[in-house]
Protein backbone atom coordinates (compact mmCIF):
# COMPACT_ATOMS: atom_id res chain seq x y z
CA UNK A 1 0.00 0.00 0.00
CA UNK A 2 1.75 3.64 -0.67
CA UNK A 3 1.88 6.01 1.96
CA UNK A 4 -0.88 8.44 2.41
CA UNK A 5 -0.28 12.12 2.27
CA UNK A 6 -3.35 14.36 2.62
CA UNK A 7 -2.62 17.77 1.22
CA UNK A 8 -2.44 21.34 3.00
CA UNK A 9 -4.85 23.95 1.45
CA UNK A 10 -3.49 26.85 1.91
CA UNK A 11 -4.83 29.30 4.09
CA UNK A 12 -3.18 32.96 2.55
CA UNK A 13 -6.11 32.39 -0.62
CA UNK A 14 -9.66 31.55 -1.10
CA UNK A 15 -10.01 31.43 -4.77
CA UNK A 16 -7.63 28.85 -6.61
CA UNK A 17 -7.30 28.51 -10.50
CA UNK A 18 -7.40 25.15 -11.98
CA UNK A 19 -3.49 24.98 -12.46
CA UNK A 20 -2.75 25.85 -8.57
CA UNK A 21 -5.45 23.08 -7.41
CA UNK A 22 -3.16 20.85 -9.78
CA UNK A 23 -0.36 21.62 -8.00
CA UNK A 24 -1.55 21.74 -4.46
CA UNK A 25 -3.48 18.10 -5.02
CA UNK A 26 -1.70 16.50 -7.53
CA UNK A 27 -4.47 15.96 -9.05
CA UNK A 28 -4.89 15.90 -13.24
CA UNK A 29 -6.89 18.23 -14.60
CA UNK A 30 -8.91 15.43 -16.03
CA UNK A 31 -9.14 13.79 -12.73
CA UNK A 32 -10.54 17.38 -11.76
CA UNK A 33 -13.21 17.66 -14.73
CA UNK A 34 -14.27 13.88 -13.48
CA UNK A 35 -14.91 14.79 -10.32
CA UNK A 36 -16.75 18.10 -11.18
CA UNK A 37 -19.15 15.71 -13.17
CA UNK A 38 -19.50 12.98 -11.01
CA UNK A 39 -21.06 16.69 -8.59
CA UNK A 40 -19.04 15.58 -5.80
CA UNK A 41 -16.81 19.16 -5.58
CA UNK A 42 -20.11 21.26 -4.72
CA UNK A 43 -20.31 24.29 -6.95
CA UNK A 44 -17.00 26.02 -8.95
CA UNK A 45 -17.37 29.29 -9.33
CA UNK A 46 -16.21 31.25 -12.78
CA UNK A 47 -14.24 34.55 -13.29
CA UNK A 48 -15.17 36.89 -15.73
CA UNK A 49 -13.45 34.68 -18.56
CA UNK A 50 -14.70 31.96 -17.52
CA UNK A 51 -12.31 29.83 -15.91
CA UNK A 52 -13.16 27.97 -13.05
CA UNK A 53 -12.40 29.06 -9.68
CA UNK A 54 -12.17 26.76 -6.81
CA UNK A 55 -12.20 27.72 -3.03
CA UNK A 56 -11.65 26.36 0.16
CA UNK A 57 -14.61 24.07 0.55
CA UNK A 58 -14.15 22.74 -3.13
CA UNK A 59 -10.64 21.86 -2.15
CA UNK A 60 -11.45 20.04 1.43
CA UNK A 61 -13.68 17.87 -0.61
CA UNK A 62 -10.42 17.29 -2.89
CA UNK A 63 -9.10 16.06 0.55
CA UNK A 64 -12.27 13.58 0.90
CA UNK A 65 -11.56 12.35 -2.63
CA UNK A 66 -8.03 11.44 -1.82
CA UNK A 67 -8.98 9.84 1.77
CA UNK A 68 -11.33 7.74 0.05
CA UNK A 69 -9.19 6.76 -2.93
CA UNK A 70 -6.59 5.80 -0.47
CA UNK A 71 -9.01 3.79 1.14
CA UNK A 72 -10.91 2.41 -1.92
CA UNK A 73 -14.19 3.53 -0.80
CA UNK A 74 -16.97 4.56 -3.49
CA UNK A 75 -16.51 8.24 -4.41
CA UNK A 76 -19.67 8.27 -5.07
CA UNK A 77 -20.91 8.43 -1.49
CA UNK A 78 -18.94 12.19 -1.51
CA UNK A 79 -22.59 13.05 -3.12
CA UNK A 80 -24.12 12.46 0.43
CA UNK A 81 -22.87 16.10 1.46
CA UNK A 82 -23.89 19.56 0.36
CA UNK A 83 -22.22 22.49 2.13
CA UNK A 84 -25.77 23.86 2.50
CA UNK A 85 -26.51 20.83 4.63
CA UNK A 86 -27.68 20.91 8.14
CA UNK A 87 -24.97 20.02 10.59
CA UNK A 88 -26.73 16.66 11.72
CA UNK A 89 -26.24 15.60 8.08
CA UNK A 90 -22.98 16.52 8.23
CA UNK A 91 -22.14 14.80 11.06
CA UNK A 92 -24.16 11.71 10.40
CA UNK A 93 -22.40 11.16 6.91
CA UNK A 94 -18.59 12.14 8.63
CA UNK A 95 -19.83 8.83 10.89
CA UNK A 96 -20.91 6.96 8.34
CA UNK A 97 -17.59 7.97 7.18
CA UNK A 98 -15.78 7.15 10.25
CA UNK A 99 -17.71 3.43 11.03
CA UNK A 100 -16.20 2.45 7.32
CA UNK A 101 -12.52 3.59 8.59
CA UNK A 102 -13.02 1.38 11.47
CA UNK A 103 -14.31 -1.81 10.08
CA UNK A 104 -11.60 -1.39 7.46
CA UNK A 105 -9.64 -1.03 10.72
CA UNK A 106 -10.87 -4.64 12.12
CA UNK A 107 -10.29 -5.81 8.76
CA UNK A 108 -6.55 -5.24 8.91
CA UNK A 109 -6.13 -5.98 12.34
CA UNK A 110 -7.47 -9.64 11.63
CA UNK A 111 -5.26 -9.61 8.46
CA UNK A 112 -2.45 -8.68 11.08
CA UNK A 113 -3.16 -11.39 13.43
CA UNK A 114 -3.13 -14.16 10.85
CA UNK A 115 0.15 -13.44 9.43
CA UNK A 116 1.61 -13.06 13.17
CA UNK A 117 -0.01 -16.86 13.05
CA UNK A 118 1.62 -17.91 10.16
CA UNK A 119 5.51 -16.64 11.11
CA UNK A 120 5.03 -17.84 14.60
CA UNK A 121 3.87 -21.35 13.05
CA UNK A 122 6.60 -21.11 10.32
CA UNK A 123 9.24 -20.25 13.19
CA UNK A 124 8.14 -22.74 15.56
CA UNK A 125 7.59 -25.67 12.44
CA UNK A 126 11.35 -24.61 11.09
CA UNK A 127 13.10 -25.12 14.69
CA UNK A 128 11.89 -28.18 14.86
CA UNK A 129 13.65 -29.70 11.97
Amino acid sequence: MTQFHLFQIPSEQSTFATKEVMEITGFTKEALRYYEKLAILGPIARNQANYRQYDTANLQRLQMVKVFQYLGMDLSMLKDLSESDSLEKHLDVLRSYQRTVHEQITQLQEIDHFIENKIDYLINNHSKK
